[in-house]
């Protein structure tokens, strides 16, 4: 991804979410494949690839999406799930991103998804936000590891 764009989406992610960009910094976006991008994001559920299209990983500080969404998608809606992405970037660099629980999973999907459908509603589309936010979430009680933080 050209730096300048994804320059362009954490000020877009910025703008919406209220949350100040960090000074000169992008997190590195990774096109993968299907049986990579299943590896990165849910090693044990490779069906995720239906309903998971890209992740935001808190520890490696980078964004991987399916390779094939940049060609199956219109650019708005291709561009919004990296978007999306961004705003995580933007919760984790403000701290945001301290549990795997639901309560912390919910509210952070939740401001990232409406980034995403402002963004979209811009370009006449239409995002419904899904009910179920988080449906990998854990318990409240149990902290944050190492692991990919599937939103």
């Amino acid at each position: 991804m050209f730096i300048g764009f994804c320059f362009y989406l954490i000020t877009v992610a910025s703008h919406y979410s209220g949350l100040l960009p960090p000074p000169g910094t992008c997190p590195q976006v990774i096109p993968l494949g299907p049986v990579e991008f299943a590896a990165e994001m849910c090693p044990d559920r490779p069906d995720c690839l239906v309903f998971i299209f890209a992740g935001y990983n808190p520890e490696k500080k980078w964004v991987v999406i399916q390779k094939a969404l940049e060609e199956t998608y219109p650019e708005p809606v291709y561009h919004s799930y990296l978007l999306h992405e961004m705003v995580h970037y933007l919760q984790d660099y403000h701290g945001q991103i301290t549990s795997r629980g639901c309560s912390v999973q919910n509210r952070l999907e939740r401001q990232a998804y409406e980034v995403q459908v402002s963004y979209l509603q811009q370009y006449g589309y239409d995002l419904v936000i899904p009910e179920e936010l988080s449906p990998s979430c854990i318990p409240d009680e149990v902290p944050l590891t190492n692991e990919v933080l599937v939103l």
